[in-house]
């Protein structure tokens, strides 16, 4: 196999994990603590520990998965392994052009505020009450997500 068509796999495979993986996975997420959890128990579901523990059981069931995947030692089994190979100091070179450095330093900057989105944005709307689900009502951020870029 070519090294073009083993890239354009890899890369194929990374944007479905990270859509059914990530983004499908954090909207299930969302659905089934705003909305399944929520209408089955009278309590205030996102501020009781039953998201933790749903979580904690998911997390089991993929570390068992996990036994079930196949072998994939790593590419340099045998080689010999620097510390500039273990914290990839080689992408730093990268920064040299102008074009990923713009990248990098933008994906740097949106990270700030989107870092206050994702933890405070529950709480407020769970403490002003401005929705009745917040969890729920969340999930559509993602939603337009996946529908505006796949």
């Amino acid at each position: 196999m070519s090294h073009r068509v083993r890239l354009q796999l890899q890369v194929m495979m990374f944007v479905q994990f990270f859509i059914w993986g990530v983004s499908v996975g954090w909207i299930a997420a969302g659905i089934l603590v705003g909305k399944v959890c929520a209408q089955a128990s009278d309590a205030q579901v996102e501020a009781s520990a039953l998201p933790l523990r749903i979580a904690a059981g998911v997390s089991v069931l993929l570390g068992l998965l996990s036994f079930f995947l196949p072998a994939a030692p790593p590419r340099s089994r045998g080689k010999r392994v620097t510390v500039a190979d273990v914290l990839n100091l080689d992408a730093l070179k990268m920064m040299k052009d102008r074009s990923y450095a713009i990248l990098v330093v933008s994906s740097l900057l949106i990270s700030i505020p989107l870092a206050f989105y994702y933890n405070f944005t529950n709480l407020l709307l769970n403490e002003t009450r401005l929705v009745s689900d917040p969890a729920f009502t969340m999930t559509f951020g993602q939603m337009s997500e996946r529908g505006s870029c796949c």
